[in-house]
């Protein structure tokens, strides 16, 4: 049977549609900017389409306590899903902005960012308007193309500090209700912008709240548990009930005869009385009426990695359908206007802020299309002129973003089947590493099997596939994108250990073996391309560096590498070679004859400086001059990336679980901690992020003067030295 009718909602406005011929923008007015407002402060850091801000000279050894976070790019964790009241657009909410994708194929029509982090969103009725919940307590009611003017509602209480955590608009679009974290409830006048009532509550932050089809009451679910209806014309409460949990989500039925409400179970309350109707085991994370009212939607969380859509009759609470979906929790879901179609954000079982939109065709109960949220950065690249800037994400897309003005030229898709990138990882997360072609007119990603995709700058298009193989381990590819070095397994008859060199062009047999019996999980090319770096580990306790020679395949130099490694990088030059290992210890080796330079790492013990007469000769341009028998010993929490300046003189190596560190390359001093933060992100019934967040990548831009970092949860912070 089918899940629910194909037909218009019958408690819905009437909407005319709007051209959709264009992507929607929303509109800045004098109330709403969409570009911070100049204070005495710089207005740092800048979000997603936006420019930014101008910028002073390169990063160098010398002004590193100027660094500034300059702006925040993101293709952060999806954290609401909405459809547009005419069903022509979806909106997927993020802390920086808003996505809007076209709701049959997921493509991206535009992003829209914002001022500060959202934390929640309702569509306006005739769908001409957005409204935002912000991270400083405020709503913004934000108009679509051709939706008039803005406007910004602030909370009564003077110095109020909490966030908007829901917000809800009447079914006449004239009434907006507002619920914040530790407890505070408003209501306002839409058009006249007259605060009606307010309310303090001590039962926890306000999650969910709802307005009843004819507008006479609001529902509203709080922290503690509490169900409460109140009277919209003076908020009288009109009844209250509570669950074991805190409540995650509030709905009422179209018909407004039911309030559902779900915190650890999913109860049905009869909307006049407040008497108990039924309960509907386990629902933590999300509920929802289809448009006709025929079905009750409830979530429940299934450890580990699954979520449960189980589909009841309104009635009875009877469920009739379950539909297993992949996650660990179920962050929204939204019916299609339609009724026909299901929008789902879930996160993973590994990671909170790595979300997927599904769309669930529900005719046939199948996944129609789906797109990744917030997965982990795991490469940045500039292009040669400085001017793009490409982001490659864990689970394979890659997007690119024009520094300027801060817009989003591309988002390349990941591949999704074996026809895409070949076998074993080219389906979802398994993203290396991004790169521009030496002329800026192409991006290359590389997978986690070597496959490597390469893109079109100026019009999108897929040019070229060199499809993957299974068994492949640490692949890299050469600064030409010209060829990929990988170690892989049973990839040769009788010669089931290999590690070797590809041609990007032709794919296929490897044209040079580098080593036939041992497999290489960690490889990289020198900045000119002419060597490559292999890390070789038998036993997880020897640990070896071998230094090739790429057009002869012969080995040049051989290090004991001391620890299994995470990392490896190059300097400008190629004069040295930065490791990272396990245990985040960081160090610079001779390429020539595998001596160690220097030991380096995040905070700085008992170290004895090093005199000039230390110094072989004076470095020159790009070179690290070798300490005669001395060592820096610092300390340092697991990085995980490395990248050198464009002058060499600078190190940047990322630490788990957070932060990035800087260290002066010619003698192995700490520098600098740079400590960007996560957002904050709804998982079940409470928040998590906030903290200093764990960077996955770091490039310096070709001229030196921003520094990328890549977090976790799919941010991308870009640092310099503000131009004063």
């Amino acid at each position: 049977m089918l899940l629910t009718s194909c037909g218009p909602p019958s408690a819905a406005p009437v909407v005319t549609p709007s051209d959709t011929t264009h992507p929607p923008t929303l509109l800045p007015t004098a109330a709403i900017s969409l570009t911070p407002s100049p204070t005495s402060i710089p207005p740092y850091p800048v979000l997603s389409g936006t420019p930014v801000p101008p910028i002073g000279g390169s990063i160098e050894v010398g002004n590193l306590d100027e660094i500034t976070q300059l702006a925040v790019f993101s293709k952060g964790p999806a954290m609401q899903v909405l459809y547009a009241p005419d069903g022509s657009r979806l909106a997927v909410i993020s802390p920086m902005g808003i996505y809007f994708y076209d709701p049959e194929t997921l493509a991206l029509k535009s992003f829209e960012p914002t001022s500060m982090q959202i934390r929640c969103a309702a569509f306006a009725p005739d769908g001409l308007s957005i409204v935002l919940g912000m991270e400083n307590g405020t709503v913004q009611v934000v108009p679509m193309e051709g939706g008039g003017s803005g406007r910004i509602f602030e909370p009564a209480w003077d110095d109020f500090p909490y966030p908007t955590q829901s917000v809800a608009i009447s079914n006449q679009g004239l009434l907006l209700a507002a619920g914040f974290r530790g407890g505070g409830i408003h209501t306002w006048d839409v058009n006249s912008g007259e605060l009606l009532w307010s309310r303090e509550s001590d039962h926890g932050d306000i999650q969910s709240m709802s307005f009843s089809p004819d507008d006479e009451t609001l529902v509203v679910g709080s922290e503690s548990g509490e169900v409460a209806l109140y009277a919209v014309d003076d908020g009288a409460v009109l009844w209250s009930k509570e669950h074991d949990y805190a409540v995650s989500r509030v709905a009422f039925s179209p018909d407004g005869n039911t309030v559902a409400s779900c915190g650890g179970d999913a109860r049905a309350w009869d909307a006049q009385t407040g008497e108990l109707r039924y309960t509907i085991e386990d629902c933590y994370d999300d509920l929802a009426f289809s448009p006709d009212g025929s079905v009750l939607l409830v979530g429940s969380p299934e450890w580990p990695a699954r979520v449960y859509l189980n589909f009841a009759y309104p009635s009875t609470g009877e469920i009739y359908r379950e539909i297993e979906q992949l996650g660990d929790s179920l962050i929204n879901a939204a019916f299609s206007p339609d009724g026909c179609s299901l929008a789902t954000v879930v996160n993973t079982a590994s990671s909170w802020h790595e979300t997927t939109i599904v769309i669930w065709d529900l005719a046939s109960i199948t996944q129609r299309v789906w797109t990744a949220h917030g997965a982990a950065a795991h490469s940045i690249a500039f292009s040669p002129d400085g001017e793009l800037m490409a982001v490659g994400f864990a689970e394979g897309s890659v997007w690119l973003w024009r520094l300027r003005d801060g817009s989003i030229v591309h988002a390349f898709p990941p591949p999704t089947t074996e026809d895409d990138c070949g076998t074993w990882g080219a389906i979802g997360e398994h993203l290396v590493s991004v790169d521009f072609a030496p002329d800026g007119s192409q991006v290359y990603s590389l997978h986690a099997n070597a496959c490597v995709r390469s893109w079109s700058v100026s019009n999108g298009s897929l040019l070229h596939t060199m499809r993957g193989e299974s068994g492949i381990m640490g692949p890299a590819l050469s600064p030409n994108q010209e060829y990929v070095a990988a170690g892989g397994v049973v990839l040769i008859p009788d010669t089931p250990f290999i590690t070797a060199l590809w041609q990007v062009e032709t794919g296929g047999t490897p044209i040079r073996m580098f080593n036939s019996q041992q497999v290489s999980p960690l490889l990289a090319f020198s900045s000119d391309g002419e060597q490559v770096a292999a890390f070789f580990s038998e036993d997880y306790n020897t640990s070896t560096i071998r230094i090739y020679d790429v057009s002869s395949a012969r080995q040049l130099v051989e290090i004991d590498a001391l620890e299994w490694l995470t990392g490896m990088r190059f300097m400008p030059g190629d004069t040295a070679l930065a490791s990272l290992d396990q245990h985040g210890t960081v160090r610079l080796w001779q390429t020539t004859d595998g001596t160690l330079i220097s030991t380096l790492g995040g905070t700085p013990t008992e170290v004895e400086p090093v005199p000039t007469s230390a110094f072989s000769s004076p470095p020159g341009p790009g070179q690290i001059p070798l300490p005669q028998g001395m060592e820096q010993q610092f300390s340092l929490e697991q990085a995980a990336a490395l990248a050198f300046s464009s002058m060499g003189d600078i190190l940047a190596g990322s630490g788990y679980p957070d932060g990035l560190s800087l260290w002066s390359v010619p003698d192995g001093a700490f520098l600098k901690r740079l400590e960007p933060l996560a957002v904050e992100f709804p998982l079940h019934d409470h928040w998590v992020g906030g903290d200093i967040s764990p960077i996955y990548s770091v490039a310096f831009s070709p001229d030196g003067r921003v520094l990328a970092l890549g977090g976790l949860d799919g941010e991308v912070w870009l640092w310099g030295i503000p131009q004063r």
